[in-house]
């Protein structure tokens, strides 16, 4: 991916968008799907992509699952998929 994001001249920005499951609080889950957008962007960077990108969080929304379980492991194991880091390629030309 890194390889045709340095080469494709039809992308002009990248959205990264981080994510968190429902459990903890509104503010920490703020936090902690911002930080998964930032730590993307660090890595496309440290890899030589230099398109303008914008990393952001938004919390516990979007979730992909919704997950009943009573057991707390269980429970963690099921969120994961809402534990997530999407990215958007902007102004792809086609």
């Amino acid at each position: 991916m890194v390889s045709d994001l340095k080469s494709a001249a039809a992308i002009h920005a990248l959205q990264v968008t981080g994510y968190a499951d429902r459990l903890g609080g509104a503010a920490h889950n703020q936090w902690l799907s911002t930080q998964r957008a930032q730590t993307v962007e660090r890595y496309l960077r440290a890899q030589g992509v230099t398109l303008p990108i914008t990393a952001r969080g938004r919390g516990s929304a979007n979730q992909r699952v919704e997950c009943h379980q009573s057991r707390q492991d269980a429970l963690v194991r099921c969120l994961a998929p809402n534990r997530r880091v999407e990215i958007e390629l902007v102004g792809v030309a086609s």
